[in-house]
């Protein structure tokens, strides 16, 4: 009993010593991470996977919340090379490529697919998406002041695409004689760093002369701006670290390449009831238009569009009432998309986050994470594995995604991270 109470007491002061919210595993690490995720809300993807799908109209109206359907997509690459001194001074390097974007169709159009309307009334709902690409190059630094460690990551970032909120509905009228027709109308306009007419024809095609000029990246360089992460924590108990972090925008990057036009799609579908209860194969007609892209127009803006990275504020804590063996990671956040950007809406661009993580560590080597969550409007559970050899470390984390939380469960998207440290 001496040596178990002995080796409990060592394990508290081990904790102690090295309580943090993250535990550096390496004196000096380099590697990557890649990422890719795509999700949506409408039904779970193994449903859609069946041979004969049945689609129950009115069960996916009452099973969508008030979003309607959303659809996300999502890529990464990272590249980081971090050293832990001494001193407890920790300095990195870490440049990330991130895509984020969303599409999303209001609720109005599934209640009248699931419920119907009266004839000749016109059904109008919003589209909804955004695009958002950047490229950042950050500096983490970590110290202490007593026992307050502290971590400064300044970062310079340059937005090379962002598409914001288009003026775009979806509308639909049936009729009396069964048949329906539906519309598609949308107003865009895209940003970028570089000219779009070297890249894009009028109607939207591709240029078959397109190329990569160098002069370019001076241009990208001179494009970014500048945001900053601040990050504080305190060991309160041997068991419990907990902080605050803040991501702050301060010079917004500037694009100044505009694209715009419009885009229109229109079918009508004459009686399907004909169809399905005669031989013959003309009694149902669909007529559909093929989407076009028109009155596209390139321009360069004299006042440059401001893009910022998400201002996001929140508290984090690292709980080990078992030893640093397992750790449990509570978080709760806000944040708001291009907080002070001409496209910003309080109620489409402000949203919460939390996450509850629990990681397990045994023998050193086997790493083991579980997770549920909601970052960017988009639910996961989470499981990662990750084998530490000291020399090398193998990462894999594997999530159910979806702007449904109860559809997070049942796998309407995924999102995949692998990602390899070198090192000692």
């Amino acid at each position: 009993m001496k040596k178990i109470l002995s080796l409990l007491f060592a394990s508290c002061l081990v904790v102690c010593a090295s309580a943090e919210l993250y535990t550096p595993s390496r004196v000096f690490e380099i590697g990557f991470d890649v990422g890719f995720g795509a999700d949506q809300n409408l039904m779970p993807v193994p449903d859609l996977m069946k041979k004969e799908l049945v689609l129950d109209l009115s069960e996916i109206n009452d099973n969508l919340d008030s979003n309607g359907f959303v659809f996300d997509l999502f890529l990464s690459t990272r590249f980081f090379m971090n050293l832990h001194l001494e001193n407890r001074v920790d300095v990195g390097l870490v440049t990330e490529l991130e895509f984020v974007g969303s599409f999303g169709l209001g609720k109005a159009l599934f209640k009248f697919l699931g419920e119907g309307n009266e004839f000749g009334e016109s059904i109008d709902t919003s589209i909804n998406a955004y695009t958002e690409v950047f490229l950042s190059a950050s500096v983490p630094v970590k110290f202490k002041v007593r026992n307050i460690g502290i971590k400064v990551t300044p970062s310079y970032f340059i937005p090379i695409l962002y598409v914001p909120q288009p003026d775009a509905t979806f509308s639909a009228v049936s009729y009396n004689d069964g048949s329906m027709h539906t519309e598609v109308k949308a107003d865009f306009s895209m940003y970028s760093v570089y000219d779009l007419s070297t890249v894009f024809t009028s109607d939207f095609g591709l240029q078959d002369d397109f190329s990569f000029d160098s002069s370019l990246i001076t241009e990208m360089l001179s494009s970014g701006g500048v945001d900053l992460d601040l990050e504080a924590e305190y060991p309160f108990f041997s068991w419990l670290d907990a902080g605050a972090y803040m991501h702050l925008p301060i010079v917004p990057g500037r694009l100044k390449y505009k694209g715009e036009g419009g885009f229109s799609w229109s079918a009508t579908v004459n009686p399907l009831l004909d169809f399905l209860l005669s031989d013959d194969d003309d009694a149902s007609a669909t007529t559909m238009d093929d989407p076009e892209f028109r009155d596209g127009k390139f321009t360069t803006l004299d006042s440059a569009y401001s893009v910022n990275r998400p201002f996001r504020l929140g508290v984090q804590a690292a709980l080990r009432p078992f030893g640093n063996w397992f750790t449990f990671r509570p978080l709760f956040g806000f944040a708001a998309r291009n907080p002070f950007g001409k496209d910003f809406k309080a109620k489409d661009s402000m949203f919460v986050e939390y996450c509850f993580a629990a990681d397990l560590r045994f023998l050193y080597v086997f790493n083991f994470s579980f997770a549920t969550e909601y970052r960017n409007k988009v639910f996961g559970q989470s499981v990662g594995i990750a084998l530490n050899f000291r020399v090398m470390e193998l990462v894999t984390r594997i999530s159910f995604t979806s702007a449904d939380f109860l559809k997070s469960w049942q796998g309407s998207g995924v999102k995949a991270v692998v990602g390899l440290r070198f090192g000692w």
